[in-house]
Parts: structure tokens; C-alpha cells; sequence
């Protein structure tokens, strides 16, 4: 007898459909069906760093290279390879500006996306916004989403806003005008980010907060810190207008005035007038007096008791001093007038200063020969010019005696006076803490009177 043996068909895997995976993800996928062979088929996967499945349909797969063995009941197989390709990788590098004065809103994240399938891209933000930048934001996070059209492959990033814990804060305290100081600030700046800068009614700036030689008014101060953030203070002087010589507008209320002292005055309105008075010692004598002021037009006149009399006659003049021979034992007065100003001037009284007389060699016909030796200059010197708030001033001075040194700003606002007793020869004067401005010195000492220019380190 002849039988005949029936084979079943062959088993056959057909490839459905093969789905890339975006860039360092896993989103692909591989759909397959089998069929011929005898049914109930059984499905072994295959793929990179270990990877098994089961099922006919696999997903979630990175990119690689996946085989798949079907086997019927009858312990048939079929086998099918199949490569999970890549979509191009998008690329995101972004840019954070913080904000650098806390409590402001401008904040920024500027991005900038490349690669991915050329289709373009979508974004969104935490909170909806889809524009691909941010600007105008407080401090905080944010995440950041760019999403390719061409495969809905997406790269995300988060961000910190940050700012400063403090805020800048800015104190003032002031010294008012009074007789011949003028009012000071000081400016103390705190918060944001050191190192600070000052200024005063939008001057510029400086790294010192003191603000001398100011007359009565209205200020506003201003700090800014090492991130620009600022913060303004308003400020008043006052000024009461007084000086130590008040009511001595005429004659027969004229202030007296030690012989060889400096005072210091200031007028206070154009009609207004100081008087003043001195009796000299016995003996005749000659007698300067040294008015100054750095800026004011002043008028210095002397006169007896007489009223009805005319202003005595200098012997002498210069554009800040009048010599006068005057007698012993004798009461005369002066009289300061001209523009008003809230500087002071300077006043002084003194014997004039009589050359000395040596001898010479031999008598001529009968009279000895005199000679007149010609007196040292006064001098003064500032070190170091510029200065950083503090300096010496050298002085060289011909006679011993009492000077007065006075310190201006260049609006001749006075900064700072103060005496010295000086000796013949070499001297030294040491001013700390002064503004950080240029100024004017000037050194008074019988009769004699220096003046220079000292800059301030910027």
C-alpha cells in the first residue's frame, strides 16, 4: 500500500511596520505577524544590552538591531531581523541672564535649537508660554520644552532665576551749616553687592559717601553697588546763617580782635557790615591787615575813633593786605564789607614784620654801612597730592608764630580750618579724614600768605 505524508507550509513573518526612536531615547517600535507553519505560534526577541520580548508587537525600544524567532507547535521557526533606527538628535544649549538687583523682574533665558528633522520645532514653558526665548521674569524655575514637527521627538531643560538675597539700602546723616563749617553728608551704603559708589545730585561718582563744604538746601544722595543697583536718599542742610561775630553791624558794636589772631566771619547779606576793633601797645608802629576770602569781593578799610573822619590811608597795599602806620596806645577799627557769602573770611591784625639790620663791613664817611637782609618765603607743600582722604602739608616758614590753614573746595566752599603753631624752619600738618575733592590750602602766618592745589585720588 502507498501512503502519502502531508507537510504543512512553511512559516512565514511578515514585517508590518519598523518606527525610529528619537535621539538617546527609546520610543521605537516593530510590528510583524506570522502566519502558514501550524498555528500557535510562540515569539522570541532578541535585541541590544540583553533585551527579551514575547509578543509579536514590541515598543519602548532604543535604537539597535532586534531579531525575532517564531515558532509553531510543531517546533517549527522562522527567523526576522529587523534595525531600530535613530532620528537626529536636536541639540539645546541655552543662556541664563539672573537678575542682579533683587525685587526686579528682568530676567532672561535665551535658547537656541538645532538638529532634529529640519521640520521645525514647538515650544511650551511651565505656565503655557510658547515662544522660544524668556524675558521680563522674577526669580524662580522654569522648564523648557522644544518639541521636533517632523517625528514629535522633544528636548527639555529647567532653569533658576536668581537674585540677590539683599536689596541695596542707603543711610544718611548730615551736619548742618553753622558759623563758618559747612554742612557735610555721609552716605553709608548696605546690601545688593560691595564694593559701593556715591554721588550727590547726579554728580559722579565716587568711592568715598562723605560730601563736604555744602551750603543750606535740598540734596538726594545715591549708592550704587558692584551690579549697578541703586537706591536714593533726599537730604536737607540748614544753614542758621550765624557766625561767631554776630551784631557787629556798626561802629559802636564792633567786636574786638586780639592783635595777631585770625578770625573768621562771613557776611551775610550785601547791605550787611562787620565791624571790628584793636588798641595797639605803646610805641608807633606799623601794622598789617590780611583779609581773605577765596571767592567773595570784599572791601578791608581802617579808621579812627573819629566818626566823622575818613578812612585812614594805607601805607601799603596788596590784593589781600593793607599796612598802616598806626600809633601806640591807640583804638582803631575795621571794616569789612561787600558780597554776601556763606564762606567765611579771614581777618588778621599784626605787627608788620621788620627786616633785621647787621652791620656792614667799614664805616663810610663817618656812618655805619647798613644792610637789609632779604627774609625767607613762605612756602607749603602737599603730600600726597593726589590724596586718598588724608595728606601732610610740609610748610618752610621764615618767622615762629600762630598760622592759619584753611582747606576750600574748588566752588571756594570752605571744607575745613584749623591753626598750627609753626617755628622757623621745616614744619609738618597732617589733615585725615578729609573729602575725597579737590581742594585749595591756604597758610597764613604774620601777614604772610600761601596758597596751592591738592587733588583728590579718583
Amino acid at each position: 500500500n502507498t501512503k502519502i505524508v502531508g507537510a504543512p507550509s512553511p512559516i512565514v513573518v511578515t514585517l508590518n511596520s519598523l518606527q525610529a526612536t528619537c535621539f538617546g531615547a527609546a520610543t521605537g517600535a516593530i510590528s510583524t505577524t506570522a502566519s502558514g507553519g501550524s498555528a500557535a505560534y510562540t515569539y522570541g526577541w532578541i535585541g541590544p544590552n540583553g533585551y527579551t520580548a514575547t509578543s509579536s508587537n514590541i515598543s519602548n525600544l532604543p535604537a539597535g538591531n532586534y531579531t525575532l524567532t517564531v515558532t509553531d507547535k510543531n517546533g517549527c521557526t522562522a527567523v526576522l531581523a529587523a534595525t531600530v533606527l535613530s532620528y537626529p538628535q536636536i541639540t539645546l544649549s541655552s543662556t541664563v541672564a539672573n537678575i542682579a538687583c533683587k525685587g526686579e523682574t528682568n530676567g532672561a533665558i535665551n535658547n537656541t535649537i538645532s538638529g532634529g528633522s529640519g521640520a521645525g520645532f514647538s515650544y511650551v514653558w511651565n505656565g503655557g508660554t510658547t515662544t522660544e526665548d524668556r524675558t521680563g521674569l522674577s526669580a524662580g524655575n522654569y522648564t523648557f520644552t522644544a518639541t521636533d514637527l517632523g517625528n514629535g521627538c522633544s528636548e527639555s531643560a529647567a532653569f533658576v532665576i536668581t537674585q540677590p538675597s539683599n536689596a541695596v539700602n542707603l543711610s544718611v546723616s548730615k551736619s548742618n551749616a553753622t558759623d563758618c563749617n559747612l554742612g557735610t553728608l555721609t552716605a553709608t551704603g548696605s546690601g545688593g553687592t560691595a564694593p559701593y559708589q556715591y554721588r550727590l545730585d547726579n554728580g559722579s561718582y565716587q568711592a568715598s559717601g562723605i560730601f563736604a563744604g555744602l551750603n543750606a538746601g535740598s540734596y538726594t544722595v545715591e549708592v550704587k553697588d558692584a551690579n549697578g543697583c541703586s537706591k536714593t536718599a533726599a537730604q536737607s542742610i540748614t544753614d542758621n546763617g550765624s557766625d561767631a561775630y554776630e551784631g557787629n553791624n556798626n561802629k559802636k558794636q564792633s567786636a574786638t580782635i586780639t592783635l595777631g589772631a585770625t578770625i573768621n566771619a562771613r557776611i551775610g547779606s550785601a547791605a550787611d557790615n562787620d565791624w571790628f576793633t584793636f588798641t595797639t601797645p605803646a610805641g608807633n608802629s606799623s601794622y598789617v591787615v590780611t583779609l581773605t576770602h577765596p571767592t567773595a569781593s570784599l572791601v578791608l578799610d581802617a579808621y579812627g575813633s573819629d566818626n566823622k573822619a575818613p578812612a585812614l590811608v594805607p601805607s601799603a597795599t596788596t590784593p589781600v593786605s593793607k599796612t598802616y602806620s598806626l600809633a601806640g596806645n591807640t583804638t582803631y577799627y575795621i571794616l569789612v564789607s561787600g558780597s554776601a557769602s556763606t564762606v567765611c573770611y579771614q581777618l588778621t591784625v599784626s605787627l608788620a614784620a621788620t627786616p633785621p639790620i647787621v652791620s656792614g663791613s667799614a664805616p663810610e664817611s663817618g656812618s655805619a654801612k647798613l644792610t637789609a637782609a632779604v627774609p625767607a618765603k613762605l612756602s607749603a607743600t602737599a603730600f600726597p597730592n593726589p590724596h586718598r582722604g588724608s595728606f601732610t602739608l610740609g610748610i618752610e616758614s621764615p618767622v615762629s608764630g600762630e598760622a592759619q590753614i584753611s582747606l576750600f573746595d574748588l566752588q571756594g566752599r570752605a571744607i575745613q580750618m584749623r591753626k598750627a603753631l609753626l617755628t622757623k624752619g621745616s614744619n609738618t600738618v597732617k589733615f585725615d579724614r578729609v573729602a575725597m575733592v579737590p581742594m585749595v590750602y591756604t597758610v597764613m602766618v604774620d601777614g604772610m600768605r600761601v596758597t596751592g592745589k591738592i587733588l583728590a585720588m579718583q
